[in-house]
C-alpha cells in the first residue's frame, strides 16, 4: 500500500488501512466480541 498513486485521497488511504486491519485481525475481533456479548447475557 503506497501513496504513489497521487489520485488516492487521504480518506481512501485511511479506509484501506482500516479494511486491511479488519481482515488481518477478524478472527481475534470476532472472538473478543463473542466473549463480551456472552458476559452481557
Amino acid at each position: 500500500m503506497s501513496m504513489r498513486n497521487r489520485d488516492m485521497t487521504i480518506g481512501i488511504y485511511v479506509e484501506n488501512i482500516i479494511l486491511h486491519h479488519l481482515e488481518t485481525y477478524k478472527d481475534e475481533i470476532n472472538r473478543l466480541a463473542e466473549m463480551k456479548f456472552k458476559k452481557l447475557l
